[in-house]
This record gives C-alpha cells, sequence and structure tokens, in this order.
C-alpha cells in the first residue's frame, strides 16, 4: 500500500513537471530495512503503539456500521500495526459488492484522512466527512491568501502576489514572486485541492450532522462491544481467523437484536 501511494505520487509529480515544460525527475525504488518486534507466541499479531495508548502484541478491529439502523455490516481483523487506513477502500468495496448497497455518504475518523482514500470516495461520488487532523504550521501562513482560479497566493500584507513556478521531488508546487527573487518561498502540496474540498464538506451543515451521527452508531458499536461481549484488552486466541471467528458472535447478537 505504502508502495502504490509513492508511485501514485511520483507519477503525478512527474505529469505535472512536463504540464509545466520541466524535466521529469528519475525516482528509484531504496529498499528500506527495520527492525519488527514479533510475539513469540502468537506471529500474526502486531505490536501497537500509539501515543497515551496501552501497548503490545494485539489485533485490530476494522468495523462498518450502517448510519441509518446501526447494523454492523463488516468486520476484518488486522494486526495491532497494520494503519487503520491500509485496509478501508478494499473493506468498502467488498461491502458494496456484497450487500449491493447504495453508499451515498461515510463519516470517518482522522486516522483515515489520506489522499488515496479521499479520491476514492470522490471518484465513487460518495459524500465523505473525516475528522479535522492539525498539522504544523508557519505562524505566517495565516496572511497568506491562495487563489484557486489564478493558482497563486497573495499576501495580504502588502498585496505581493507569489506565482507558481516549480515544483519539487516532494511534490510540493513552490510559488515565488519571480524567478530571481530572493524572498521566501511558499509551499503547496500538488494534492491540497483534494484536501480543501474535503475541508468544505467536513465545516458544511450536512457535514456536521454527519459527524454527529459518529457517536450514536460506530462508536456505540464498540462501546457495546466493550460492555457487554467482554470485548476488552485481550484476545482468547492466538489465531487471526480464530480471532475473527470469534468476533462474528458479539457481532452478530446486537444487529439482530435490531431486527427483532
Amino acid at each position: 500500500m505504502v508502495q502504490e501511494r509513492k508511485r501514485d505520487l511520483e507519477n503525478e509529480i512527474n505529469a505535472e513537471r512536463e504540464a509545466i515544460g520541466k524535466k521529469p525527475f528519475s525516482y528509484t525504488d531504496k529498499i528500506i530495512s527495520k527492525n519488527i518486534k514479533e510475539s513469540t507466541t502468537d506471529k500474526e499479531s502486531g505490536y501497537y503503539h500509539r501515543d497515551n495508548k496501552e501497548k503490545g502484541f494485539m489485533y485490530l478491529d476494522h468495523r462498518s456500521v450502517d448510519g441509518k439502523h446501526n447494523f454492523i455490516v463488516d468486520c476484518f481483523i488486522t494486526p495491532g500495526n497494520v494503519h487503520d487506513s491500509v485496509p478501508y477502500v478494499s473493506r468498502l468495496t467488498h461491502i458494496i459488492e456484497t450487500f449491493h448497497f447504495n453508499v451515498n455518504c461515510v463519516a470517518l475518523d482522522s486516522e483515515y484522512y489520506k489522499k488515496d482514500i479521499l479520491k476514492f470516495l470522490e471518484e465513487k461520488k460518495i459524500f465523505s466527512v473525516i475528522g479535522y487532523r492539525r498539522f504544523h504550521r508557519h505562524p505566517d501562513h495565516k496572511f497568506f491568501r491562495y487563489d484557486s482560479s489564478r493558482d497563486c497566493f497573495m499576501d495580504t500584507r502588502t498585496g505581493e502576489i507569489y506565482i507558481y513556478r516549480n515544483i519539487d521531488r516532494q511534490g510540493y508546487k513552490q510559488y515565488r514572486i519571480s524567478d530571481n527573487s530572493n524572498k521566501r518561498i511558499l509551499r503547496r502540496a500538488i494534492d491540497a485541492d483534494v484536501y480543501d474540498r474535503c475541508r468544505e464538506r467536513r465545516l458544511s451543515t450536512f457535514g456536521k450532522a454527519l459527524y454527529k451521527r459518529r457517536k450514536e452508531t460506530i462508536e456505540r458499536s464498540f462501546a457495546d462491544s466493550k460492555q457487554n461481549h467482554g470485548y476488552r484488552n485481550f484476545s482468547h486466541f492466538r489465531n487471526r481467523i480464530l480471532f475473527m471467528c470469534k468476533l462474528y458472535v458479539p457481532y452478530t447478537v446486537p444487529s439482530t437484536s435490531l431486527v427483532a
């Protein structure tokens, strides 16, 4: 998944460079080695570590809940070291193809704030609301306004216009007053338009109402599993498939009770 995202970004960067008359970059795949902790008793589990949360060898539950009736429509178990966003596209595709649902909107937390997920949902014409992620910004960023129609920035203090001049290897467009200017260079990610549209949806009236439904659906579903079905901090099985089969029971019970 990471390599696919990297190649998509590289192709997008080179396409943009060719559009502005620049020479494409030559990218090479680097072999990166890293040490991964492995359990001696359960090889399929993964080491889970996040800020302010318990660390250890765990499994992660990727659950999808129907927003109208609060049915659990899908569950998928991965090792604890798999990011939440990795299986999302494949699981949503599985839900649509299996149940033939007419999915028109989704509400996700900030862990799913990824370009490939946003583009997939836009291609499927699915209205998405994703929680906000706070990024580090320069203190002066509030003084610069981006004009999408002209693809330029304006300094609101001086009225200076920063014009799009180049794009670097990391996929950031560079904006300067002129090619030979020694003043600061403003940068804007090549996929910033996707995130801008996501922000507009999140701040819309419908988007705010949709995101509030999360506490009544998916968050309530996890809370009920922990409170009523022993879904806490340990697993009774050491195999991912067995663990998934064990979870089908507490998933089925609340859904059938809603039908009854």
